[in-house]
């Protein structure tokens, strides 16, 4: 399973998300939208209206998109 974060450096829900998946020793890839362009198009390419946006991989393929940082819905796909 792997994990992508997509965010921006002035969100705070982006932080929370960030700080929460630290503290439960989740790995996870992180990319800033502002500041990286590629990022941004493969965020608008799966659909990402706002941050943060999380993809779920498994085996490279996409089984979940979590929009915003909802512990509940997280906890559940990282079970």
């Amino acid at each position: 399973m792997e994990l992508i974060v997509y965010s921006q450096e002035n969100c705070v829900y982006c932080t929370r998300l960030t700080e929460f998946l630290i503290e439960k020793e989740v790995q996870f890839e992180e990319f800033d939208i502002n500041k990286d362009e590629e990022a941004y198009q493969k965020f608008k390419e799966l659909g990402g209206r706002a941050t943060p946006f999380i993809i779920k991989e498994v085996n490279g393929e996409i089984v979940s998109k979590i929009l915003g940082f909802n512990k509940e819905q997280i906890l559940k796909e990282l079970e």
